[in-house]
């Protein structure tokens, strides 16, 4: 296990992951921040990727956001 493991980081992770397979049911935040944490936190290349696709295309959607 790396440093950065802990049960904190376990439950952020398996709570940001439900939140990225369900994102019709929440709010744009709550998916963008979840996306944040998958891609922070897994070592899974592929679902980084995922993650980083649905923020990306979650804030093109934003108008008014500038980042």
């Amino acid at each position: 296990m790396s440093p950065r493991d802990s049960t904190a980081d376990a439950d952020a992770l398996w709570y940001a992951r439900q939140v990225v397979a369900d994102a019709r049911d929440h709010d744009d935040a709550t998916v963008v921040t979840a996306c944040r944490t998958v891609e922070a936190q897994s070592d899974d290349e592929d679902e980084i990727d995922l993650a980083k696709r649905l923020r990306t295309f979650i804030r093109g959607s934003w108008s008014d956001d500038p980042s």
